[in-house]
């Protein structure tokens, strides 16, 4: 896996000196810019369901809802507990029941997570090249070469678009840890996009074979 660091949303174009605008670019041209030389773009896009998108976060939103309304409740019961006598000391009055605030920001992470996909997947652009595949969000570029795929999975939506998902990872948080799915999530005909991955794949198990 590579990491890149691309242009940012106010780029400006080093021959011409106007500003690129990042909303207004095609996947298409946005991918060229990261293709190295001889490298060839087979297939570029972005998420067009955006509830799909998110789906990865789902798990996480619907465990944060009790975890949210156990914060909101502790808080409000330390809150009238510590205010209930006018003896309290100001220490036990406002500083104990500030420390429900922290978790109540992680539960509201927790759930809001897929809202906050939906919003990213307008950020987001995917290529497929005879090379690797590659992710991109903003100015971050992932990158994985065809021995970095672990599975090819694909998962179909009733509108037509679905996910294609070749990479499970592990991310360690503060508590546990959490599955990730690493793909092209809700895109457009992903049955013809897990196609080309496969054959890009083959393609290159061939050419080494050979050579």
């Amino acid at each position: 896996m590579r990491f890149g660091r691309g242009g940012d949303l106010n780029e400006v174009d080093p021959i011409t000196g106007r500003r690129i605008d990042r909303a207004a670019e095609t996947p298409q041209t946005i991918m060229q810019r990261e293709m190295a030389p001889g490298e060839k773009l087979i297939w570029a896009g972005r998420p067009t369901n955006a509830g799909s998108f998110g789906r990865p976060l789902l798990a996480q939103a619907i465990f944060g809802i009790p975890f949210l309304a156990f914060a909101l409740f502790w808080t409000g019961m330390a809150a009238t507990m510590t205010n209930a006598s006018p003896d309290t000391p100001w220490f036990f009055r406002y500083v104990f029941p500030a420390f429900g605030i922290p978790f109540i920001v992680v539960g509201i992470s927790l759930v809001s997570g897929p809202l906050r996909a939906r919003w990213r997947a307008r950020r987001v652009v995917y290529g497929l090249t005879d090379r690797r595949l590659i992710i991109r969000e903003d100015d971050y570029v992932q990158s994985f070469a065809f021995d970095q795929i672990q599975m090819i999975k694909r998962r179909d939506n009733r509108d037509g678009t679905g996910d294609v998902v070749f990479r499970e990872e592990t991310r360690r948080l503060s508590r546990g840890s959490r599955s990730e799915s690493i793909g092209f999530h809700g895109i457009a005909e992903p049955q013809k996009v897990e196609q080309a991955i496969r054959a890009a794949r083959e393609a290159v198990k061939m050419e080494g074979s050979h050579g």
